[in-house]
């Protein structure tokens, strides 16, 4: 990975302590079957087991662990903890053959003032590549 995609090392990111689809307060197997199918409507290559398996691992919330995964300078935190801006991410989704890849990522900035994104991304040669994104909501 070259510099210009690495992310900064002076700069704290703030991360929700779980994991989110994009969906709150509540995710229902019906809401994100529904989101799901607004995605693939926006990126035609995005298989549909990719996007079983994202389902799968998604209509629960999970614990986030270890953040310094993610960059070493993450820190986790509530959403209610109020704090700006605050990262929120989903688990990533993966076809049967490790090629394809889904993941939400969510960015709240302020009060009223933030998006969230679902990202298809593909491997080739053990590289990963953004392959298409939508936004799926924003205030």
């Amino acid at each position: 990975m070259d510099s210009s995609h690495t992310l900064p090392t002076n700069v704290t990111i703030i991360l929700d302590d779980t994991t989110s689809p994009g969906l709150l307060p509540v995710v229902t197997d019906s809401s994100l079957i529904q989101l799901l199918q607004y995605v693939s409507q926006h990126i035609p290559e995005l298989q549909s087991e990719t996007m079983l398996d994202f389902r799968s691992k998604n209509l629960t919330r999970s614990v986030v662990r270890r953040p310094t995964k993610i960059c070493a300078t993450c820190v986790l935190a509530s959403t209610s903890d109020q704090v700006y801006p605050w990262l929120q991410v989903s688990r990533v989704g993966v076809s049967a053959d490790g090629q394809q890849a889904l993941a939400y990522a969510g960015v709240v900035s302020a009060p009223l003032a933030g998006a969230g994104y679902y990202f298809v991304l593909s491997s080739q040669n053990g590289v990963w590549t953004i392959t298409g994104s939508v936004m799926v909501w924003i205030s």
